[in-house]
């Protein structure tokens, strides 16, 4: 197992694909921020951090196409059949790619967030006095959208192991996504809302809606708790992966 690790992020390191993928959303925030800096915004750097990582649709492309590559080439590249041939244990081999998986997906969703926060915060100070209560504030909106977008990484997980495509992958988590987003805009019921408040998207724009006019005159609006997003996360991220393993399991990776 600590073999497989040491090997995996070694990979990952070398990976040029990965240091790309960074690249893009580190130069979207520097390019955001410094629109803001030039045209002399008073926006601070507090009112960055209400949004958090909650940009469910961005994420949600860069994790595709990070699960496309990391995922999806594994199969394309009969790497898993390799390893296996090898004797590698599937399970170890699949929570192995699940650690390194979730490890890096944070990082490649926050980048940008961060450096345009950082921006904001060095031109425009951080619009709140540091204290306690901001400390915690900080926290739990990090806490929070972190378990929202662990639990998208687990969906699109799920769906790269399913698929064994890149191409597909990326589409199909693109998709899956935007219409799920959609259904919870758009739905109107109050019982359809009471479930879908416990999925990620719903979450995430929970989490931003301090700076969304949207979600101030939204139908129906059920605000969930930071216990709700634990319970709920915890619960989607363990089925999900299970449910991965599974299909990994049953896989034929000749």
């Amino acid at each position: 197992m600590g073999n497989l690790l040491k090997a995996e992020l070694f990979k990952l390191r070398k990976s040029f694909h990965y240091k790309l993928l960074l690249l893009f959303p580190f130069g979207i925030g520097l390019i955001f921020g410094g629109l803001i800096y030039y045209y002399d915004s008073q926006t601070v750097g507090m009112r960055m951090f209400s949004v958090w990582g909650t940009g469910t649709l961005y994420n949600a492309a860069l994790i595709s196409i990070f699960a496309a590559e990391y995922i999806g080439s594994e199969f394309a590249n009969r790497t898993f059949a390799a390893s296996i041939s090898c004797g590698a244990p599937r399970r170890r081999l699949f929570a192995v790619k699940c650690i390194i998986f979730f490890l890096a997906l944070l990082p490649l969703i926050y980048i940008q967030d961060l450096t345009t926060f950082l921006i904001l915060s060095y031109k425009n100070g951080l619009g709140i006095a540091w204290n306690m209560e901001t400390a915690a504030y900080i926290a739990n909106k990090i806490f929070c959208s972190s378990l929202c977008n662990l639990t998208m990484g687990s969906f699109i997980l799920l769906l790269a192991f399913c698929v064994k495509s890149k191409i597909v992958t990326i589409g199909l988590g693109l998709c899956s996504v935007y219409l799920l987003n959609l259904l919870h805009i758009n739905a109107r019921s109050q019982m359809l809302q009471k479930v879908l408040r416990f999925t990620f998207p719903y979450q995430l724009e929970e989490i931003g809606r301090d700076s969304s006019e949207f979600m101030r005159i939204r139908y129906f609006h059920e605000p969930v708790t930071t216990e709700q997003i634990l319970i709920s996360s915890l619960i989607a991220i363990v089925i999900l992966t299970l449910t991965a393993l599974w299909v990994f399991q049953k896989s034929d990776l000749k």
